[in-house]
């Protein structure tokens, strides 16, 4: 049911409770889910301010705050939330990717690229327990630097990539 957990947060939140932060953090997920992006940029804010929350819910607190920016068309405010999950951990290969897709929203395809380059070496942490996208670590920066690419007119390096895609 839609919005049924975000329901369930703000009885709680009515009834005078207090979120933990990694209540804070879902609840977070929960508003910019249901398009209640405002609230949820103030929500994961709040969240990383405190800096109580596991390394894995920052990194995604971060990306998520960045996703809100984003889509209040607001890039400088995206990329900068971006960079935050760099102060939690080793970036993921989800950080990079959207970092490179900011980047090309806003025409700095070279930049871009660099970004997309570097989610490709990495590695999936068996260790994390937080949430993992597989495509961000291969096919999707492979298919991003295929684009960039063509758009450079440099069609060797876009069939390299899209070739790298493939696999």
């Amino acid at each position: 049911v839609t919005g049924r957990n975000l329901k369930i947060f703000d009885s709680l939140i009515a009834s005078g409770k207090q979120l933990s932060p990694r209540m804070q953090y879902y609840y977070a997920r929960e508003l910019a889910a249901n398009g209640k992006t405002q609230k949820a940029i103030e929500i994961f804010t709040e969240f990383l301010r405190h800096g109580q929350g596991w390394s894995v819910n920052n990194i995604e607190a971060a990306r998520e705050l960045s996703r809100c920016y984003q889509k209040l068309g607001k890039p400088n405010d995206a990329l900068k939330s971006a960079f935050m999950a760099f102060l939690y951990g080793v970036p993921t290969a989800e950080i990079l990717c959207l970092i490179g897709e900011l980047f090309l929203s806003i025409g700095k395809i070279t930049q871009a690229a660099y970004w997309y380059k570097l989610a490709t070496q990495c590695q999936i942490d068996s260790n994390n327990l937080g949430f993992v996208e597989k495509d961000y670590y291969d096919y999707i920066p492979y298919l991003q630097l295929c684009i960039i690419y063509y758009k450079l007119d440099d069609v060797q390096q876009a069939r390299h990539y899209n070739d790298l895609a493939g696999k």
